[in-house]
């Protein structure tokens, strides 16, 4: 993997599934000082989330992980977030909330080359971009495999994260990939 431009963002990251991963608490027992951890529980109601947000918050600092609150660049302030993640479909509205809240830092979904290159319009602090590999929550999609992916994240001004199908074997593979990072879901957590 190439060298973050980026150097206060983590190089592994964690990103919560609602549906597979309810409690994301355990699993934060588990990472290794400085991985960022991605809040997702879109579907979550607002109180519930937040609730979950201020659990997780408190169990990052105390852990040394970088928490990311998905979508809700408030929230992410609220509790004290180190930054937000944005799915593909805010990421337009980077620009102005960076200003609205200079302090965080930022990614964005990213999941074909139109995508990307409208991500790094709005020059988010990395791109995390899939599905790499076959992903059990993706499964008819179809994959950029890490040819494609290296010549896209080689091409590109924003570092690149790469999500989807990440286990120690596919982390591998991306060896050298100009790859600034990973991320997953079942590759790190607990029952995964």
């Amino acid at each position: 993997m190439r060298a973050r431009a980026h150097a206060c963002l983590p190089g592994l990251f964690l990103m919560t599934d609602a549906d597979r991963m309810r409690d994301p608490l355990p699993v934060l027992e588990t990472l290794a000082a400085g991985t960022g951890v991605i809040l997702r529980h879109y579907e979550w109601p607002r109180a519930q989330r937040e609730s979950l947000a201020r659990a997780v918050a408190i169990r990052c600092a105390s852990r040394r992980l970088r928490l990311f609150i998905a979508a809700d660049p408030y929230l992410a302030q609220r509790v004290g977030a180190f930054g937000c993640h944005l799915p593909e479909r805010l990421g337009g509205k980077l620009p102005a909330w960076r200003r609205l809240f200079p302090r965080l830092r930022w990614t964005i979904a990213a999941h074909g080359e139109k995508s990307m290159i409208r991500a790094r319009t709005s020059a988010p602090d990395a791109i995390i971009l899939s599905p790499v590999f076959t992903t059990r929550s993706h499964k008819s999609a179809r994959t950029l495999g890490v040819l494609r992916f290296e010549a896209w994240a080689r091409r590109s001004s924003v570092p690149v994260i790469a999500l989807g199908g990440i286990t120690g074997h596919t982390a591998r593979r991306l060896a050298g990939s100009h790859a600034a990072g990973l991320a997953a879901i079942s590759g790190l957590s607990v029952n995964g």
